[in-house]
């Protein structure tokens, strides 16, 4: 029993120790903040980014944009002549429009997700070169955490390693 007390005991001062020491050791740990939104807004990566998106997605948007002047071209057809045209004819044009308006649906919906998708691709390899970025930065300045700003409600600014990070970036 006096044993037991004894491990007891033993175990406690060692616990208290130990917490201790984590208590003194925070007072040492270096801490960053990034604002990621910040970094991936002026990252100098972007323009080029957004020029590869556009010049990969031209072609099909000014195709969409061909298709609805085309459409709007029937509608306005059938606006102007549906007075003069037989049912049939009517109900041609008509079909003729639906037709077109599910197609165009499909294509403006298939260019969004491409696009989508695109975008994805082309962030997560800029993500990656971002967070080899905040590494180097962390290096260099021997942090030992670094914290992206999205779960923080509060941050001193000198924290913040954003312009840091933008600069590696380079």
């Amino acid at each position: 029993m006096v044993r037991q007390i004894a491990v007891s005991g033993l175990l406690a001062v060692m616990a208290c120790g130990t917490w201790g020491y984590a208590v003194a050791s925070d007072a040492a740990t270096r801490i960053g903040v990034v604002d990621m939104n910040k970094v991936f807004q002026q990252a100098p990566q972007m323009p080029e980014i957004n020029r590869s998106l556009e010049k990969q997605f031209k072609q099909r948007q000014q195709n969409i944009v061909e298709s609805e002047k085309n459409l709007q071209t029937k509608v306005e057809k059938f606006r102007r002549d549906s007075a003069v045209m037989s049912a049939t004819q009517q109900d041609e044009l008509t079909n003729q429009i639906e037709q077109e308006k599910r197609e165009l649906l499909k294509q403006k919906q298939d260019f969004q997700d491409d696009l989508e998708l695109a975008k994805h691709k082309v962030m997560q390899t800029l993500g990656e070169t971002v967070k080899k970025s905040v590494d180097a930065v962390a290096k260099q300045k021997h942090y030992d955490l670094i914290l992206s700003n999205y779960d923080i409600p509060y941050v001193s600014s000198s924290l913040d390693i954003t312009d840091a990070v933008i600069a590696q970036l380079k």
